[in-house]
């Protein structure tokens, strides 16, 4: 019997956690979203809101059960960026199973990294289908609690 070495991926990071994020709106918390997110990437709060709000597939991808991916290329941008936004209070998205979204990933990669964006997008969509992650996300209050079952999450996926 042979042994294969599968490759191992790099752990799933979040360069930037907001642990309760106050919107009353989509509208509203996408703004906000793109604020921290040009923090980050140097791309205009401006550009990043128009991105994430036009009618494009590209950068949306619902998960329902409260929790949301969105992502974006960027072009000129080094690494890819992760944020993930713990709402205070659930917001209304639309979202296909008309539940108010309360956890919500941005994923940002550079244009030309077409294989971290499809691992990325992946790893958080796997986490986000897990009931008891997002159980324990939405109850968590502050950023070293979320990545705490952040972390936790890597180790349970990847022995999953």
């Amino acid at each position: 019997m042979t042994n294969v070495k599968t490759p191992t991926l790099p752990p799933l990071t979040f360069q930037h956690i907001v642990p309760s994020l106050i919107a009353t709106s989509r509208k509203q918390a996408i703004r906000l979203i793109a604020k921290e997110a040009a923090k980050l990437t140097g791309v205009s709060e401006k550009i990043l809101t128009e991105r994430m709000t036009e009618p494009s597939k590209d950068h949306s991808s619902i998960i329902g059960d409260g929790a949301e991916i969105s992502h974006l290329r960027v072009s000129g941008l080094s690494e890819p960026i992760n944020i993930f936004i713990n709402f205070k209070n659930p917001i209304p998205f639309n979202a296909a199973d008309n539940k108010d979204v309360e956890l919500f990933c941005l994923i940002i990669t550079p244009n030309r990294d077409n294989s971290v964006y499809l691992r990325t997008l992946s790893r958080v969509s796997r986490l986000l289908r897990n009931k008891q992650m997002r159980k324990e996300l939405m109850g968590a209050k502050d950023e070293k609690t979320i990545r705490a079952i952040l972390d936790q999450s890597q180790i349970e996926l990847i022995a999953a």
